[in-house]
């Protein structure tokens, strides 16, 4: 995941890169006011040219779906992250390895729980620190928990720089046809 986020206004922009069943996908979501735009590479919709950007009120995104990506309470997830933890240790100048239940992540959905059973599903992570005690980067080995994830890496910088973001061009905007509002739902 890589994106931008401003803590004042609530604005962010993310991408996301996922394999999906053998095949990379990309998602790209800008939040901006009351506004979601949502662009998905390799998403064919009839009568819309790749690259569209789809636009959503924000307040149908329903919270636990897939693109409730910005919690207003935890927007960098790290309470979700600190609540799954279940060892964690010093292993060098500002690096943090031990495991987390990913049962435990606060955007895990029911099928996904019933996939991991009912015991702990531990995964191996790495955190690393910066020198003013702030999360830099974070790794975790997703696979050993649910086969077929992978590692998911995501790094933090640029803290208290100015975040300018705008919406797509009006032109490659269209609104999030009805039958994908599905999508939005937990």
């Amino acid at each position: 995941m890589n994106g931008q986020f401003d803590p004042i206004t609530l604005d962010a922009r993310y991408q996301l890169s996922l394999d999906a069943g053998g095949e990379q996908m990309r998602i790209d979501m800008i939040l901006l006011d009351s506004d979601a735009y949502l662009q998905m590479s390799d998403l064919e919709l009839p009568g819309l040219p790749p690259g569209t950007w789809l636009h959503v009120d924000e307040s149908k995104i329903q919270p636990g779906s897939p693109f409730d990506v910005l919690s207003e309470d935890d927007p960098a997830g790290a309470e979700g992250f600190v609540n799954g933890v279940t060892t964690a240790e010093w292993t060098g100048d500002g690096t943090v390895a031990g495991e987390l239940d990913m049962r435990k992540s606060p955007t895990i959905d029911e099928q996904t729980l019933e996939i991991l059973g009912d015991g702990p599903a531990l995964a191996p992570f790495t955190a690393v620190i910066d020198g003013e005690g702030r999360l830099v980067e974070l790794v975790v080995d997703a696979d050993r928990a649910l086969p077929g994830l992978g590692e998911i890496t995501s790094r933090y910088s640029n803290f208290g720089e100015p975040v300018n973001l705008t919406a797509p061009p009006a032109d490659e905007v269209v609104p999030l046809p009805d039958e994908l509002l599905g999508l939005l739902e937990a």
